[in-house]
């Protein structure tokens, strides 16, 4: 029987995976396989794109066509395993009990601060706004 854990890296290199599993939360727009896009598409920016890129989790797609200054423009298309492994993350995600409203549990103990630190990202939140 596979796990999911084995899935994930029978279909994405560890790095890939180990990466796509720390970021998947600012790239949760990342386009369907299949579909070409540009930077201009997704709303995790240019520098994202270029992080993907060099974890080959997207390819660039050359279609021939040129910008007005006579560049080449540049489309992407999202690689299967990637969006399949994105996917997983995002459920296992939605399925979780996290602490704070951004999905993470890790707590900060923060003095002077008012509300609650999330030990992840650094969001602070009041504590209405968090599990009990």
């Amino acid at each position: 029987m596979t796990t999911e854990k084995t899935k994930q890296y029978t279909e994405l290199s560890r790095s890939q995976a180990g990466w796509l599993k720390g970021h998947f939360r600012e790239i949760t727009d990342l386009p369907k396989p299949g579909k070409k896009w540009t930077a201009r598409d997704v709303d995790f920016g240019r520098e994202m794109v270029l992080k993907l890129r060099q974890k080959e989790l997207i390819e660039r797609v050359y279609d021939g066509t040129r910008s007005s200054d006579g560049r080449s423009n540049k489309f992407y298309r999202t690689t299967k395993e990637a969006y399949e492994a994105l996917e997983r993350y995002k459920r296992k995600a939605e399925r979780s009990d996290s602490f704070f409203p951004c999905g993470h549990s890790a707590i900060l103990n923060e003095r002077g601060v008012d509300g609650i630190t999330c030990g992840e990202c650094g969001k602070v939140y009041d504590k209405s706004e968090v599990s009990a």
